[in-house]
Order: structure tokens, then C-alpha cells, then sequence
């Protein structure tokens, strides 16, 4: 009786020990298994999965907010598709439009603390405990007594500020963030499950990641959706407190999943940097060898602190924004008209058979 029962646990047991080895069973590749074994991404840590959480909550507050600006902004509470404000069309999407520049803007001087001083978690605290307040204000001055008073336009007015301020921290930081939480840096095999050897590459993990992060992005877009849909059936404040609700979960996994992640030191931001070697650049006569290192030492007997690493860099982001400078002002030209054009079939046709 003893001996079956020692067979029968030891039976019971074998399968999750197998299990374990199975998975556990890492070594370092060398260079033939590298050329020959298949290469993949290695499984996300946790931490991972969090981080991009953060993402698609702020994505989702993001699209689903200024999706109300316009009406909000261009109706009053007594026309048929209400609003709070009454500015008229055109002065309403003058101040959307403003809205969404300044918040594609204001990423660029929160990087520089966030890469020289705070450090990306120290930065995400901050930046959306900013981005929530923003949101609690515009949900605050959103039910209908307010709405008919003065307090919606102060209250829109601060609560589209902190939301822009926090965005631009959030995004200056959340993004080179979810990388920081996947440290793997060795070429590691592993046995897949259809029992293949395959080679963990840590730059196809990275590429892994942003592959998760944006598509959780994606799913945060439908934010647009959910609170166009409650501001018409239900009000303004139902689709701000939906807004609130997304921005408030970035804020929880942030605070609470802090033993989870890893901390990066903050480093020095190259955007000084950069901007110094444009400058002697420019000062060259708009030439990017006029700012190397042994030109500005043989010419004006200074020491720059960039080296040959640096320029390559900085000459391949250039040469990337060549390209992405063709395509966006005709972007940026368009969105305006198309604005107008689909503004007045949405509200003079789709929006009423809501």
C-alpha cells in the first residue's frame, strides 16, 4: 500500500517536473547555433506586459478626450447636438487643432528631465498623477449645471493644460521605458514547443515589444469610439469619467507594480548635445562636418564633447527625418480640410442617425 502510494505521487508528479526542466533549459548560443538554429523572440516578462498596460490606458484617455472637444467647444447646451461653449465651428477646431500641437510639441523639453534627472519611472509617477488631475478637472465641470455656468471654460481651459503637460512627460518617457524592462542581453537557445531548438535573439524581442505596445496602442484607440457613443446617449461627464477611469489605471499599475519593474538610472540626454553640434553646424555654413570634433578644435581651438559614434547617429536621425519630412507637411496640410469635410457629413448626416 505504502510503495503504490509513493508510484502514484511520483507519477503525479513527473509530468510538472518535466514541465519545468523543459522550459528552464537555457544555454548561451555559440556562433554555429546562431548561423544554423531558427532566431525568435524570448517570452515577455511580466513587467513587460504592465508596462505596456500603462500605454494603452493613456492611449485611451488620449483619443477619447479631444473626440469631445469639438463639440463641447463648437455648440452650446441648448443646440441640437449639445455642447458647453457655443465658439462656432471654425473657432473650435482652431483650438483642437492647437490642442493637438502642443501636445506632439511638449514631449521634446520634459525628455531632457526625464533622461538627466528624474529617470523614466520617477517620470511616469509624476507625469500621470498630471495627466489624471487634468482629466478629474474636465470630468468635474462637465455635468450639465456646469456646463451652462462659467465654470466649463475654466474648467476646460486647466484641465486641457495638465493634460497636455502630462501627456508630453508620459510620452517622453513610457516608450523607451517598456524596453527598459527586458535586460536579456546574450543569444540564448531554447527548446521551442514543437520540440526544435531555437535561438532568443534580444533585438527580436525588442522589435517583440514594440510589436505588443503598439498594438495594445491600437486597442487604446477605440477610446474614441466608446466615448463619442456615451456623450451622445449619456452626456459629457459619463464620457470624461470613462476618460478618468482609463488615465486611473495607469496610474495604479504604475504605483503598484514599482517592485516589478526595473529602474534605470537617469542618464545625460543627447538633445543638448545634438542641438550644440546643429548650432556650430549651422554656424559652418549649414555643414555637419564644420561641427566634427577636429574641425572645431583646428578652427576655433575648442573641444567638443561628441565623437565619431555620436555624429553617425545623429546623421542617420537626419536622414530619417529627410524622409518623414515629405510625407507629414501634406498630412498636416490636409487634416485640416478633411476636418471640415467630414465635420459637416458627421453632423449633418451620421451623427443624428446615432
Amino acid at each position: 500500500m505504502d510503495t503504490s502510494a509513493e508510484d502514484r505521487a511520483e507519477r503525479g508528479r513527473a509530468p510538472h517536473v518535466a514541465q519545468l526542466s523543459t522550459a528552464s533549459e537555457t544555454k548561451i548560443a555559440t556562433e554555429d547555433e546562431i548561423r544554423e538554429l531558427e532566431h525568435v523572440a524570448a517570452k515577455l516578462p511580466a513587467r513587460v506586459w504592465l508596462a505596456a498596460t500603462i500605454g494603452m490606458a493613456e492611449r485611451f484617455e488620449y483619443y477619447g478626450t479631444p473626440t469631445l472637444f469639438q463639440n463641447c467647444l463648437q455648440n452650446s447646451p441648448d443646440d441640437l447636438i449639445p455642447g458647453a461653449m457655443g465658439l462656432g465651428k471654425s473657432r473650435a477646431t482652431t483650438v483642437n487643432l492647437a490642442f493637438t500641437v502642443a501636445v506632439n510639441l511638449l514631449p521634446l523639453p520634459p525628455s531632457v528631465l526625464v533622461d538627466g534627472r528624474l529617470g523614466r519611472y520617477k517620470a511616469l509617477q509624476i507625469f500621470t498623477g498630471i495627466y489624471a488631475l487634468g482629466s478629474a478637472v474636465l470630468f468635474g465641470t462637465s455635468f450639465p449645471a456646469e456646463m451652462r455656468s462659467n465654470v466649463a471654460p475654466i474648467g476646460f481651459i486647466l484641465g486641457s493644460i495638465l493634460i497636455a503637460v502630462g501627456l508630453g512627460g508620459v510620452q517622453a518617457s513610457a516608450q523607451p521605458f517598456i524596453a527598459d524592462q527586458y535586460t536579456e542581453q546574450t543569444w540564448r537557445i531554447r527548446v521551442a514547443k514543437n520540440g526544435k531548438q531555437v535561438v532568443e535573439i534580444p533585438e527580436v524581442t525588442i522589435q517583440y515589444i514594440y510589436n505588443v505596445y503598439y498594438w495594445m496602442v491600437n486597442v487604446g484607440s477605440l477610446g474614441s469610439i466608446a466615448t463619442t457613443l456615451m456623450e451622445r446617449y449619456i452626456g459629457f461627464w459619463s464620457a470624461y469619467l470613462l476618460d478618468l477611469c482609463a488615465v486611473m489605471i495607469a496610474v495604479v499599475v504604475v504605483h503598484l507594480a514599482k517592485p516589478k519593474f526595473v529602474h534605470p538610472v537617469a542618464q545625460a540626454s543627447v538633445l543638448p548635445h545634438a542641438a550644440r553640434y546643429l548650432w556650430y553646424a549651422a554656424r559652418g555654413g549649414f555643414s555637419l562636418d564644420a561641427a566634427r570634433p577636429e574641425y572645431q578644435l583646428e578652427n576655433h581651438h575648442g573641444v567638443v564633447p561628441w565623437d565619431k559614434e555620436f555624429i553617425s547617429e545623429l546623421r542617420g536621425a537626419l536622414s530619417a527625418f529627410k524622409i518623414c519630412s515629405i510625407g507629414w507637411p501634406i498630412f498636416w496640410s490636409s487634416n485640416p480640410i478633411a476636418y471640415v469635410i467630414i465635420g459637416v457629413l458627421v453632423q449633418k448626416q451620421l451623427y443624428l442617425l446615432l
